[in-house]
């Protein structure tokens, strides 16, 4: 879809276009367009100004043994989550089902997560994430690594890898040159401050319009763009798994 029908062309002539990862800034410039590393628009996301902090760890698309060893080394209540929805459709029902995502993210004590576009977000929103990495899924996570504390799953069942569930820590800061420089894509983003995944979406759906993502960049609205389009879970079809 990147390349194909005409958008290798269009990518070109609309240049420089950020990317999500490392992965796709070498498709890119493998293929001639001029390109930068952004990351993704996720992590601008706002953290809900209404949001207050809870006392669950939230697991979210972890196996069982995974979960089971969340369970045993918490004193905290443990709340299951999906980015997974194949029976929900319609743009503004995803987007609702989104914002829910979001808040019990923002409310979490922690996130244990097997998925890229929890562990953004969570980050964007301050809520202190760990991201079980699959070897499978490296090229998308490059470029990304040091956002966000990781792990591999044997990792952290070996108990390799610390992180408290119940004394987590904050965050790092190595996102915030990215997230700033999202924040200030004329277009949208002003568009979507103080506001979660609704007036987010909202605004990209208004710069998109209903033909795709490279309509973000056909409608001209939004400068040089990023590529994390292809990505985001906010906008993903119902057989997503991102």
């Amino acid at each position: 879809m990147l390349l194909g029908d005409g958008n290798l062309r269009y990518l070109i002539d609309h240049s420089p276009v950020g990317t999500r990862d490392l992965g796709t800034l070498e498709l890119l410039q493998r293929h001639g367009v001029p390109s930068y590393f952004s990351a993704c628009l996720t992590l601008t996301l706002e953290r809900p100004q209404d949001a207050v902090r809870g006392d669950y760890v939230c697991a979210n698309d972890v196996d069982p043994e995974i979960l089971r060893a969340i369970r045993s080394r918490t004193r905290r209540p443990v709340r299951r989550a999906t980015n997974i929805d194949r029976l929900t459709f319609g743009f503004g029902r995803r987007m609702r089902k989104a914002e829910k995502l979001l808040r019990l993210y923002a409310g979490a004590a922690c996130v244990v997560t097997s998925r890229l576009h929890c562990a953004l977000p969570c980050i964007a929103m301050g809520t202190p994430v760990l991201l079980i990495m699959g070897k499978k899924d490296d090229y998308r996570f490059s470029g990304l690594r040091g956002f966000v504390r990781h792990c591999s799953r044997e990792e952290f069942l070996g108990r390799g890898f610390e992180f408290d569930l119940d004394e987590p820590g904050p965050n790092g800061t190595a996102h915030l040159a990215c997230r700033e420089a999202g924040r200030r894509v004329p277009g949208l983003h002003h568009q979507a401050r103080g506001g979660g995944a609704s007036r987010f979406g909202a605004a990209i759906r208004r710069a998109a319009g209903r033909g795709g993502a490279l309509r973000m960049l056909r409608g001209g609205r939004c400068g040089p763009w990023t590529a994390s389009f292809i990505a985001c879970p906010l906008m993903s079809s119902p057989r997503s798994t991102s």
